[in-house]
Protein backbone atom coordinates (compact mmCIF):
# COMPACT_ATOMS: atom_id res chain seq x y z
CA UNK A 1 0.00 0.00 0.00
CA UNK A 2 2.92 2.52 0.46
CA UNK A 3 3.74 1.61 -3.38
CA UNK A 4 7.14 0.87 -2.77
CA UNK A 5 7.74 4.27 -0.04
CA UNK A 6 7.78 3.66 2.88
CA UNK A 7 7.26 6.67 5.69
CA UNK A 8 9.92 7.46 8.09
CA UNK A 9 7.69 5.52 11.08
CA UNK A 10 4.67 3.12 11.28
CA UNK A 11 2.63 4.24 14.18
CA UNK A 12 0.14 1.05 15.18
CA UNK A 13 -2.44 0.67 18.18
CA UNK A 14 -6.06 -0.35 18.31
CA UNK A 15 -5.29 -3.99 18.35
CA UNK A 16 -6.65 -4.62 21.82
CA UNK A 17 -10.27 -3.38 21.12
CA UNK A 18 -10.09 -5.39 17.78
CA UNK A 19 -9.54 -8.30 19.96
CA UNK A 20 -12.69 -8.25 22.17
CA UNK A 21 -14.58 -7.47 18.49
CA UNK A 22 -13.65 -9.51 16.12
CA UNK A 23 -11.26 -12.67 17.05
CA UNK A 24 -10.66 -13.32 13.23
CA UNK A 25 -9.60 -9.75 12.20
CA UNK A 26 -7.46 -9.56 14.92
CA UNK A 27 -5.46 -12.93 14.13
CA UNK A 28 -5.00 -11.82 10.51
CA UNK A 29 -3.66 -8.06 12.06
CA UNK A 30 -1.21 -9.85 13.85
CA UNK A 31 -0.17 -12.59 11.28
CA UNK A 32 0.25 -9.12 8.66
CA UNK A 33 2.75 -7.48 10.98
CA UNK A 34 4.36 -10.61 11.62
CA UNK A 35 4.92 -11.58 7.88
CA UNK A 36 5.90 -7.94 7.08
CA UNK A 37 7.85 -7.06 9.71
CA UNK A 38 11.34 -8.02 7.92
CA UNK A 39 9.89 -5.48 5.12
CA UNK A 40 9.84 -2.74 7.35
CA UNK A 41 12.86 -3.24 9.22
CA UNK A 42 15.35 -3.60 6.51
CA UNK A 43 13.95 -0.33 4.91
CA UNK A 44 14.63 1.61 7.88
CA UNK A 45 11.67 2.62 9.05
CA UNK A 46 10.46 2.58 12.53
CA UNK A 47 7.59 0.76 14.42
CA UNK A 48 5.60 1.62 17.29
CA UNK A 49 3.55 -0.82 18.45
CA UNK A 50 0.94 0.35 21.21
CA UNK A 51 -0.12 -3.26 22.95
CA UNK A 52 -1.57 -4.47 26.51
CA UNK A 53 0.29 -8.02 27.64
CA UNK A 54 -2.16 -9.66 26.57
CA UNK A 55 -1.58 -8.96 23.25
CA UNK A 56 2.25 -8.60 23.38
CA UNK A 57 1.82 -12.39 24.88
CA UNK A 58 -0.38 -13.31 21.98
CA UNK A 59 2.92 -11.74 19.66
CA UNK A 60 5.63 -13.56 21.20
CA UNK A 61 3.76 -16.63 20.70
CA UNK A 62 3.47 -16.22 17.22
CA UNK A 63 6.88 -14.64 16.87
CA UNK A 64 9.50 -16.15 19.86
CA UNK A 65 11.85 -13.70 18.48
CA UNK A 66 9.94 -10.84 19.07
CA UNK A 67 12.10 -9.16 21.32
CA UNK A 68 14.67 -9.05 18.39
CA UNK A 69 13.14 -6.44 16.57
CA UNK A 70 15.62 -3.46 16.91
CA UNK A 71 14.36 -1.74 20.00
CA UNK A 72 11.74 -2.77 22.26
CA UNK A 73 10.75 -0.81 25.21
CA UNK A 74 8.10 -1.64 28.28
CA UNK A 75 5.61 1.54 29.32
CA UNK A 76 4.59 -0.38 32.19
CA UNK A 77 2.19 1.33 34.36
CA UNK A 78 2.39 1.99 38.04
CA UNK A 79 -0.26 2.97 40.52
CA UNK A 80 1.83 3.43 44.12
CA UNK A 81 4.51 6.02 42.80
CA UNK A 82 1.95 8.73 41.96
CA UNK A 83 -0.18 7.58 44.36
CA UNK A 84 3.01 8.13 46.83
CA UNK A 85 4.49 12.03 45.42
CA UNK A 86 0.60 12.88 45.79
CA UNK A 87 0.86 11.61 49.28
CA UNK A 88 3.49 13.54 50.29
CA UNK A 89 2.46 16.82 48.69
CA UNK A 90 -0.61 16.30 50.59
CA UNK A 91 1.01 16.31 54.40
CA UNK A 92 3.81 18.91 52.80
CA UNK A 93 1.01 21.61 52.61
CA UNK A 94 -1.04 20.21 55.58
CA UNK A 95 2.54 20.97 57.76
CA UNK A 96 2.79 24.42 56.44
CA UNK A 97 -0.48 25.67 58.64
CA UNK A 98 1.18 27.71 61.61
CA UNK A 99 -2.10 27.06 63.55
CA UNK A 100 -1.99 23.13 63.08
CA UNK A 101 -2.32 21.23 66.18
CA UNK A 102 1.08 19.49 67.91
CA UNK A 103 -0.62 16.38 68.46
CA UNK A 104 -1.34 16.57 64.25
CA UNK A 105 1.78 17.67 63.37
CA UNK A 106 3.71 15.04 64.76
CA UNK A 107 1.31 12.65 63.11
CA UNK A 108 1.31 14.32 59.83
CA UNK A 109 5.28 14.88 60.48
CA UNK A 110 5.29 10.67 60.80
CA UNK A 111 3.14 9.56 57.91
CA UNK A 112 5.18 12.47 55.64
CA UNK A 113 8.33 10.34 56.88
CA UNK A 114 7.04 7.10 55.92
CA UNK A 115 5.68 8.23 52.80
CA UNK A 116 9.50 9.45 51.96
CA UNK A 117 11.12 6.40 53.40
CA UNK A 118 9.13 4.51 50.87
CA UNK A 119 9.77 6.38 47.76
CA UNK A 120 13.11 6.19 48.71
CA UNK A 121 12.99 2.16 48.72
CA UNK A 122 11.60 2.36 45.23
CA UNK A 123 14.09 4.82 44.06
CA UNK A 124 17.33 2.49 45.10
CA UNK A 125 15.74 -0.34 44.07
CA UNK A 126 15.33 1.18 40.58
CA UNK A 127 18.61 2.75 40.51
CA UNK A 128 21.16 0.13 40.40
CA UNK A 129 23.91 2.64 39.40
CA UNK A 130 26.06 4.49 41.51
CA UNK A 131 23.90 7.52 41.55
CA UNK A 132 21.21 8.03 44.14
CA UNK A 133 19.19 10.36 42.17
CA UNK A 134 18.11 10.52 38.31
CA UNK A 135 18.45 14.42 38.23
CA UNK A 136 19.41 17.76 40.75
CA UNK A 137 17.46 20.41 39.62
CA UNK A 138 18.73 24.30 40.67
CA UNK A 139 17.02 27.12 40.36
CA UNK A 140 16.86 30.39 41.94
CA UNK A 141 14.50 31.26 44.58
CA UNK A 142 12.38 33.72 42.60
CA UNK A 143 11.78 30.53 40.36
CA UNK A 144 10.73 28.58 43.22
CA UNK A 145 7.37 27.81 41.61
CA UNK A 146 7.82 26.28 38.21
CA UNK A 147 11.05 24.32 39.42
CA UNK A 148 8.91 22.97 42.54
CA UNK A 149 6.01 21.87 39.85
CA UNK A 150 8.37 20.48 37.19
CA UNK A 151 10.49 17.95 39.89
CA UNK A 152 6.43 16.88 40.63
CA UNK A 153 5.89 16.05 37.47
CA UNK A 154 9.18 14.53 37.00
CA UNK A 155 8.99 12.61 40.31
CA UNK A 156 5.15 11.24 38.64
CA UNK A 157 6.88 9.54 35.91
CA UNK A 158 9.02 7.79 38.41
CA UNK A 159 12.25 9.59 37.74
CA UNK A 160 14.19 10.46 41.33
CA UNK A 161 14.58 13.76 41.72
CA UNK A 162 17.28 15.58 44.04
CA UNK A 163 15.25 18.89 45.28
CA UNK A 164 14.77 21.67 47.67
CA UNK A 165 12.13 19.82 49.25
CA UNK A 166 14.47 17.32 51.00
CA UNK A 167 15.44 19.49 53.49
CA UNK A 168 12.25 21.83 54.04
CA UNK A 169 13.04 22.83 57.38
CA UNK A 170 16.86 23.93 56.80
CA UNK A 171 16.77 24.42 53.44
CA UNK A 172 19.60 23.68 51.65
CA UNK A 173 23.57 24.64 52.20
CA UNK A 174 26.53 24.58 49.44
CA UNK A 175 28.05 21.45 51.43
CA UNK A 176 24.55 19.93 50.18
CA UNK A 177 24.50 21.34 46.83
CA UNK A 178 27.70 19.79 46.50
CA UNK A 179 25.92 16.09 47.69
CA UNK A 180 23.24 16.76 45.01
CA UNK A 181 25.59 16.83 41.85
CA UNK A 182 28.05 14.01 43.02
CA UNK A 183 24.76 12.12 43.75
CA UNK A 184 23.00 12.94 40.92
CA UNK A 185 23.07 11.27 37.33
CA UNK A 186 22.01 14.56 35.67
CA UNK A 187 21.65 18.31 36.23
CA UNK A 188 19.17 20.53 35.59
CA UNK A 189 19.49 24.52 35.74
CA UNK A 190 15.90 26.67 35.58
CA UNK A 191 17.32 29.57 33.54
CA UNK A 192 15.75 33.54 34.24
CA UNK A 193 17.25 36.77 34.68
CA UNK A 194 17.08 35.89 38.52
CA UNK A 195 19.11 32.99 37.53
CA UNK A 196 22.18 35.37 35.94
CA UNK A 197 21.57 37.84 38.15
CA UNK A 198 22.86 35.85 41.41
CA UNK A 199 26.72 34.90 41.91
CA UNK A 200 25.76 32.92 44.74
CA UNK A 201 23.23 30.70 42.38
CA UNK A 202 25.29 30.84 38.90
CA UNK A 203 28.30 29.44 40.68
CA UNK A 204 27.11 26.02 40.90
CA UNK A 205 26.47 25.70 37.10
CA UNK A 206 29.46 27.08 36.20
CA UNK A 207 31.38 24.50 38.95
CA UNK A 208 29.30 21.76 37.08
CA UNK A 209 30.06 22.94 33.56
CA UNK A 210 33.61 23.78 33.96
CA UNK A 211 34.94 20.57 36.02
CA UNK A 212 31.81 18.01 33.73
CA UNK A 213 34.07 16.95 30.67
CA UNK A 214 30.60 15.63 28.48
CA UNK A 215 29.02 18.59 28.66
CA UNK A 216 28.58 18.85 24.95
CA UNK A 217 27.84 15.69 23.85
CA UNK A 218 25.11 13.78 23.22
CA UNK A 219 25.24 12.29 26.79
CA UNK A 220 23.77 15.98 28.29
CA UNK A 221 24.92 15.48 31.97
CA UNK A 222 23.58 19.26 32.33
CA UNK A 223 20.61 20.23 30.43
CA UNK A 224 19.40 24.18 30.80
CA UNK A 225 15.79 24.97 30.83
CA UNK A 226 14.41 28.43 29.64
CA UNK A 227 11.72 29.67 32.18
CA UNK A 228 12.54 33.33 31.17
CA UNK A 229 13.62 35.35 28.41
CA UNK A 230 17.74 35.94 29.40
CA UNK A 231 20.92 36.73 28.09
CA UNK A 232 23.12 33.43 29.46
CA UNK A 233 26.76 33.40 30.11
CA UNK A 234 29.02 33.21 27.08
CA UNK A 235 29.97 30.01 29.05
CA UNK A 236 27.17 28.18 28.09
CA UNK A 237 27.12 28.79 24.30
CA UNK A 238 25.97 25.90 22.08
CA UNK A 239 24.66 24.05 24.95
CA UNK A 240 20.94 23.29 23.64
CA UNK A 241 18.08 24.11 25.99
CA UNK A 242 14.98 23.40 26.27
CA UNK A 243 12.39 26.05 25.78
CA UNK A 244 9.68 26.05 28.48
CA UNK A 245 8.49 30.02 27.91
CA UNK A 246 5.72 29.30 26.67
CA UNK A 247 3.47 27.89 29.24
CA UNK A 248 0.87 26.44 26.54
CA UNK A 249 3.58 24.33 25.68
CA UNK A 250 4.64 22.91 29.19
CA UNK A 251 3.71 19.15 28.64
CA UNK A 252 5.16 18.77 25.15
CA UNK A 253 8.69 20.35 26.54
CA UNK A 254 8.51 17.94 29.59
CA UNK A 255 8.58 14.84 26.94
CA UNK A 256 11.52 17.02 25.67
CA UNK A 257 13.33 16.87 29.41
CA UNK A 258 12.50 13.15 29.78
CA UNK A 259 13.74 12.16 26.61
CA UNK A 260 17.20 14.28 27.43
CA UNK A 261 17.22 12.99 30.71
CA UNK A 262 17.79 9.19 28.46
CA UNK A 263 16.79 7.13 31.75
CA UNK A 264 14.42 3.73 31.82
CA UNK A 265 11.34 5.05 33.94
CA UNK A 266 9.01 1.98 35.24
CA UNK A 267 5.90 3.53 33.72
CA UNK A 268 4.97 6.43 31.53
CA UNK A 269 2.06 8.86 32.48
CA UNK A 270 0.57 9.50 29.14
CA UNK A 271 -3.06 11.05 28.56
CA UNK A 272 -4.90 8.92 26.45
CA UNK A 273 -7.59 10.78 26.09
CA UNK A 274 -6.74 11.41 22.23
CA UNK A 275 -7.03 7.88 21.68
CA UNK A 276 -10.42 7.49 22.97
CA UNK A 277 -12.66 10.26 21.53
CA UNK A 278 -14.26 8.37 19.11
CA UNK A 279 -15.30 5.52 21.35
CA UNK A 280 -16.56 8.20 23.92
CA UNK A 281 -18.69 9.88 20.92
CA UNK A 282 -17.00 13.16 22.22
CA UNK A 283 -15.48 15.37 19.82
CA UNK A 284 -12.24 16.61 21.46
CA UNK A 285 -11.62 18.17 17.86
CA UNK A 286 -13.82 20.53 17.20
CA UNK A 287 -12.07 22.43 14.86
CA UNK A 288 -9.73 22.49 11.92
CA UNK A 289 -6.21 23.38 13.65
CA UNK A 290 -7.55 22.34 17.07
CA UNK A 291 -4.76 22.44 19.67
CA UNK A 292 -5.56 19.76 21.54
CA UNK A 293 -5.14 17.82 18.15
CA UNK A 294 -1.74 19.39 17.85
CA UNK A 295 -0.81 18.84 21.04
CA UNK A 296 -1.69 15.34 20.96
CA UNK A 297 0.46 14.67 17.51
CA UNK A 298 3.00 16.68 19.57
CA UNK A 299 3.02 14.22 22.15
CA UNK A 300 3.14 11.50 19.65
CA UNK A 301 6.64 12.85 17.71
CA UNK A 302 8.02 13.62 21.23
CA UNK A 303 7.73 10.09 22.73
CA UNK A 304 9.16 8.89 18.93
CA UNK A 305 12.66 10.79 20.13
CA UNK A 306 11.89 14.35 18.10
CA UNK A 307 12.31 18.19 20.04
CA UNK A 308 8.70 19.44 19.70
CA UNK A 309 8.50 23.11 19.16
CA UNK A 310 5.10 25.02 19.15
CA UNK A 311 3.88 28.44 17.72
CA UNK A 312 6.96 29.21 15.71
CA UNK A 313 7.39 32.14 13.15
CA UNK A 314 9.72 31.90 10.29
CA UNK A 315 9.32 34.75 7.54
CA UNK A 316 6.25 35.81 8.91
CA UNK A 317 4.74 32.05 8.88
CA UNK A 318 3.07 30.83 12.14
CA UNK A 319 3.60 27.27 12.12
CA UNK A 320 1.92 25.65 14.51
CA UNK A 321 4.07 22.25 15.41
CA UNK A 322 7.96 22.35 14.76
CA UNK A 323 9.70 18.77 15.56
CA UNK A 324 13.25 18.28 14.58
CA UNK A 325 15.37 15.33 14.72
CA UNK A 326 19.05 15.61 16.30
CA UNK A 327 22.46 13.70 15.48
CA UNK A 328 25.94 14.62 15.94
CA UNK A 329 26.28 14.69 12.19
CA UNK A 330 23.17 17.29 11.30
CA UNK A 331 19.74 18.08 12.87
CA UNK A 332 16.56 18.06 10.11
CA UNK A 333 13.68 20.20 11.02
CA UNK A 334 9.99 19.33 9.73
CA UNK A 335 6.95 21.59 9.91
CA UNK A 336 4.15 19.34 11.14
CA UNK A 337 0.33 20.85 9.64
CA UNK A 338 -2.40 19.17 11.48
CA UNK A 339 -6.20 18.85 10.09
CA UNK A 340 -8.82 17.87 11.73
CA UNK A 341 -10.51 17.34 8.58
CA UNK A 342 -10.78 16.40 4.99
CA UNK A 343 -7.59 18.28 3.04
CA UNK A 344 -8.43 19.64 0.00
CA UNK A 345 -7.04 20.86 -2.71
CA UNK A 346 -6.93 24.59 -2.23
CA UNK A 347 -5.22 23.75 1.45
CA UNK A 348 -3.03 21.76 -0.31
CA UNK A 349 -1.58 24.15 -2.80
CA UNK A 350 -1.12 26.45 -0.05
CA UNK A 351 1.04 24.35 1.78
CA UNK A 352 3.43 23.56 -1.36
CA UNK A 353 3.48 26.78 -2.09
CA UNK A 354 4.76 27.40 1.71
CA UNK A 355 6.87 24.34 0.87
CA UNK A 356 8.80 26.20 -1.96
CA UNK A 357 9.55 29.14 0.04
CA UNK A 358 10.72 27.23 3.06
CA UNK A 359 13.64 25.87 4.43
CA UNK A 360 12.10 23.16 6.19
CA UNK A 361 10.38 19.70 4.69
CA UNK A 362 6.62 19.63 5.64
CA UNK A 363 4.99 16.86 7.19
CA UNK A 364 0.76 16.58 6.95
CA UNK A 365 -0.69 15.04 9.52
CA UNK A 366 -4.90 14.48 8.75
CA UNK A 367 -7.73 12.36 10.70
CA UNK A 368 -9.50 12.55 7.64
CA UNK A 369 -8.96 11.90 3.92
CA UNK A 370 -6.43 13.78 1.99
CA UNK A 371 -7.07 15.08 -1.37
CA UNK A 372 -5.66 12.25 -4.30
CA UNK A 373 -3.14 15.54 -6.08
CA UNK A 374 -1.77 15.00 -2.10
CA UNK A 375 -0.69 10.86 -2.88
CA UNK A 376 1.96 9.39 -4.82
CA UNK A 377 2.88 11.40 -7.51
CA UNK A 378 4.24 14.20 -4.88
CA UNK A 379 5.77 11.82 -2.55
CA UNK A 380 7.88 9.81 -5.12
CA UNK A 381 9.21 13.86 -5.78
CA UNK A 382 9.35 14.43 -1.74
CA UNK A 383 7.42 17.74 -2.29
CA UNK A 384 5.65 16.29 1.23
CA UNK A 385 5.33 13.69 3.76
CA UNK A 386 1.52 13.00 4.26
Amino acid sequence: QFNDKLPLFIFAWGLDPLKAVNKTSYNQAIQTLNHHREDIIYNNASVVIWVSPIVYADLSEMAPDFMDWHTFVDFSFSDEIPYLIKQEQHYRQLLTDPDLPLILRQDFDNQLRSVRQRLKQIRIRKNASQYEYDVFIHYAVEDYSFASNLAYHLRLRALSVYFDWDYPEDGVNPQQYDEAIENSKKMISVWSPSYFDQPSVLEIAVRFVNTNHEIRTMNRPYIPILFRQCTPSPLFNQIPIIDFTNEDDFYIQLYNVIRALDIDTPFLDMDTSFMEYQAEGIDLYATNHSNQFINDIGKIFASLGFFVKRNVTFQDEHIDLLIEQKSIVMSVQFVVKCFTSFVDVAEFDQIVSLKKQSMYQYIVVSLKRVCSKMCFPFLKNKTLNV
